[in-house]
């Protein structure tokens, strides 16, 4: 069993989404799946917080019939109790557009539902729920268990490694930048990345 997980890996986020397939089954299983498959994008390009995913109403994602460019974390279900904005990755956009077809009903009437339901159609599906579908999620693709947390974890570990810790800061909505840094740790891509650009290197030859 793998311990003390930080983050993972593009190989290992990839693999985690797999288990969302969708071919095949009933058609509870593929509303489920496109569900599932969808927080989960949420929580790896967005780096939503479960408390913030599961607060998510369906206008948050959707305006004027199409996917939102840019989800604001408003202050009814942020950590932070402080909007934030952020732009959303077209993978994120291509799961919502998901959502929309085959899962939230075309009726204007019902935009204020939580965009994540459970079995109830009018209630938001619990924290508990969410990590019990990534940690089965990822028992069946990785071969251990991990928290819905790892996920924001790798989104924020992601972005380090592109932009500054002060951006990083902003789209986490941490109110202290010491709360940022604990994501500066490399991870696997770090280390292999790391190993690859030296033997791009030339190294200098002993004189």
């Amino acid at each position: 069993m793998r311990r003390n997980l930080q983050t993972l890996t593009t190989v290992e986020s990839n693999k985690l989404l797999t288990a969302f397939d969708r071919r095949g089954g009933t058609l509870l299983k593929y509303i489920n799946a496109t569900r599932n498959y969808c927080m989960t994008v949420l929580m790896l390009d967005a780096g939503l917080r479960i408390g913030e995913l599961t607060g998510l109403l369906i206008y948050d994602l959707i305006f004027h019939g199409e996917p939102v460019n840019t989800l604001t974390v408003t202050t009814g279900i942020s950590k932070s109790k402080e909007d934030r904005r952020i732009p959303l990755s077209a993978r994120c956009k291509a799961a919502i557009e998901e959502m929309q077809r085959h899962v939230w009903l075309p009726d204007s009437e019902k935009m204020d539902w939580f965009a994540f339901r459970c079995r109830n159609q009018r209630k938001a599906i619990t924290t508990r729920q969410v990590e019990r579908i990534i940690g089965t999620a990822s028992e069946m693709s990785l071969g251990y268990r991990i928290h819905p947390h790892i996920l924001r974890h790798t989104f924020a570990s992601n972005l380090m490694r592109v932009t500054s810790i002060r951006v990083v800061q902003e789209l986490l909505g941490h109110k202290h930048i010491t709360s940022t840094q604990v994501y500066t740790h490399p991870n696997g891509d770090d280390l292999s990345e790391a190993i690859n650009s030296m033997q791009k290197t030339p190294v200098n030859k002993p004189v």
